[in-house]
């Protein structure tokens, strides 16, 4: 019996991890995010965070990131997408959007959605990718 047959549980460093991470927010940005029955996915070309149905044929929502320049247009974005969803696993899909805009934020700032709408008071340029104070 080996020491891996004991004990699967590696230790995992934080380069491997972070790397790992990596790869997870760049699946869920080119595959999207499944949540229950729903998908939630990031459309570069117009910077858009879409809601599609189970069978991803039919759009029901989007969000348009270019509108979310501050944390006050964000938060009413989220208002709009609770009353939208208000018959859908609305906790799910809030939690869902606010992972892919992290994931959107860190790919396009280099700085997580926290870091630019909660603690940053920044205000975003999605065509450009810069923000400024």
């Amino acid at each position: 019996m080996n020491d891996e047959t004991v004990n699967p549980l590696k230790p995992i460093n934080l380069k491997d991890l972070k790397e790992m991470e990596n790869i997870k927010r760049k699946e869920r940005l080119e595959n999207g995010l499944k949540i229950n029955k729903l998908t939630i996915k990031f459309k570069k070309s117009n910077f858009t965070i879409q809601f599609w149905n189970e069978n991803e044929n039919q759009r029901f929502y989007e969000v348009d990131l270019e509108e979310c320049t501050n944390d006050y247009q964000l938060l009413d974005k989220i208002f709009q997408l609770k009353k939208r969803i208000q018959y859908i696993d609305e906790a799910g899909l809030i939690y869902g959007f606010l992972i892919i805009l992290d994931n959107v934020c860190i790919e396009v700032f280099e700085k997580d959605s926290r870091e630019l709408f909660q603690y940053g008071g920044f205000k975003l340029d999605w065509l450009k990718c810069t923000y400024t104070k």
